[in-house]
């Protein structure tokens, strides 16, 4: 049985589209809106998501090997399931980032 205590897997193109040096969801270092294509992405990013109705929390660890635009989410990290007798309400997307973590 494997432990991941709540760790997914981001693909580097997805990891290197998120913000980085955030602590508690804000920037810790001066504001930047420069893309960050040319740094390291983030090794570790602890995260909110919505998607498709589902809520899911957790962290994602950078993985090289994924096919860009992938994240492996595990079951674990799903906190709340779609609810199929809300199907009239629309649900929108979205990934918060709380806190980064880069390489040294």
């Amino acid at each position: 049985r494997i432990h991941s205590d709540g760790t997914g897997y981001i693909s580097e193109d997805l990891a290197r589209m998120c913000p980085t040096d955030i602590y508690k969801g804000k920037r810790i270092r001066g504001y930047n809106t420069q893309k960050t294509s040319g740094k390291d992405p983030p090794l570790l990013i602890q995260f909110r998501m919505f998607n498709d109705g589902h809520a899911v929390k957790g962290t994602f660890l950078l993985n090289k090997k994924l096919p860009p635009r992938t994240v492996q989410v595990r079951p674990s990290m799903v906190k709340v399931y779609k609810d199929p007798t809300l199907s009239n309400f629309t649900t929108f997307n979205s990934l918060e980032v709380v806190k980064t973590s880069n390489p040294p």
